[in-house]
């Protein structure tokens, strides 16, 4: 039985999740200090956050800038190099999302008022690819991303069965291919997405005149 049903709204569209946060509206400077270091301020946004496990996933993926899920940059580079340390920060950060009683509260309420089980504790079973929804896929792609199965690292089919079987999804072995091929597409395109935009709000708090310029060389940040 999967042990952190989270919220389901950590599997919305690349543009949906975002409006779930607990930041949402906020001046997003707050995640971007200049000295690179988070504040009291910021983790008061990220700590009883519905989309915390998946802001950070997104923003470790995409190497972006700021803090993103209360994880700080550092803490996000090392979680690409070591896999080990990645699947214990995310497996954390999900684990205090399913523990935190203001979220629980609050899917609960939203129950109550909508008739609508917002929590990912279903057991899902996808017998042919027709099964597979959009939030699905990006909960597998999630779960990819944590355990490091989009490296190709000699994981076995097998294990990558048992894997999102722990976590509540039972795969069809015979659609395992076409779901793993969609899945590496899903994390390619979340790799350095909105650099510019990013570097440019790092330029702004840093007093550079020309961040706005088209000379920047934004491809320089990942050499």
């Amino acid at each position: 039985m999967y042990e952190f049903p989270i919220s389901k709204v950590n599997y919305l569209t690349d543009e949906d999740w975002k409006k779930y946060g607990a930041c949402y509206g906020a001046d997003g400077e707050v995640f971007f200090p200049p000295n690179g270091r988070p504040t009291n301020e910021s983790f008061k946004f990220c700590e009883n956050c519905l989309v915390r496990p998946r802001c950070a996933v997104d923003g470790t993926i995409s190497e972006a800038l700021g803090i993103w899920g209360g994880v700080v940059g550092t803490d996000r580079e090392k979680a690409l190099e070591n896999k080990q340390f990645r699947k214990k920060l995310f497996l954390k950060i999900l684990s205090q999302t399913a523990s935190n009683e203001k979220i629980q509260e609050w899917l609960e309420y939203s129950r109550e008022i909508s008739s609508i089980d917002d929590k990912d504790d279903r057991v899902e079973v996808i017998r042919e690819l027709d099964d597979i929804t959009p939030l699905l896929l990006n909960k597998i792609s999630i779960l990819y991303f944590i355990y490091g199965i989009e490296e190709s690292d000699g994981t076995t089919d097998e294990e990558i069965l048992k894997k999102l079987e722990s976590h509540n999804i039972i795969l069809n072995p015979d659609c395992l291919s076409a779901v793993h091929e969609k899945v590496l597409k899903i994390i390619e395109n979340k790799r350095k997405v909105d650099v510019k935009n990013y570097l440019n709000i790092k330029l702004r708090l840093s007093g550079t005149d020309d961040s706005n310029s088209d000379d920047y060389n934004y491809d320089s940040y990942y050499e």
